[in-house]
């Protein structure tokens, strides 16, 4: 099993963007846990489980900012980073305290210098 620091949690209900995040985050050694839905990312989460958490803003029924802001309640300093194809995304983002935005599409590049350092 993979240290707390080296898990990742990626939530986006787009199946091609879970896939790819799994696929590039795993291939540089992070330990992935896919969810596809707001309520399957609260499913899989616990407080000190994972080093960092991807949550696209568009999830369906919730958005990405209410559950990021849900996940930081319940672990306070966790790694949030927020993403969407929509750049009109940035400003909510950004007044929710929760930015920088990663914008897709993005490079592998931008995630992993989010991971390494926390701010990408």
């Amino acid at each position: 099993m993979a240290a707390v620091g080296k898990r990742v949690l990626v939530v986006d209900d787009d199946a091609v963007i879970l896939r790819m995040m799994q696929r590039l985050l795993r291939a540089a050694g992070w330990q992935v846990t896919a969810a596809a839905s707001a309520s399957q990312a609260r499913a899989a989460f616990s407080p000190g489980s994972y080093g960092a958490v991807f949550v696209d803003v568009n999830l369906g029924a919730e958005d990405g900012i209410a559950l990021a802001r849900s996940l930081l309640e319940q672990e306070p300093g966790l790694r949030v980073r927020v993403m969407s194809g929509e750049q009109g995304n940035a400003g909510k983002v950004e007044e929710a305290g929760l930015g920088p935005l990663l914008l897709k599409p993005f490079s592998v590049e931008e995630a992993l210098a989010f991971l390494a350092d926390g701010r990408g």
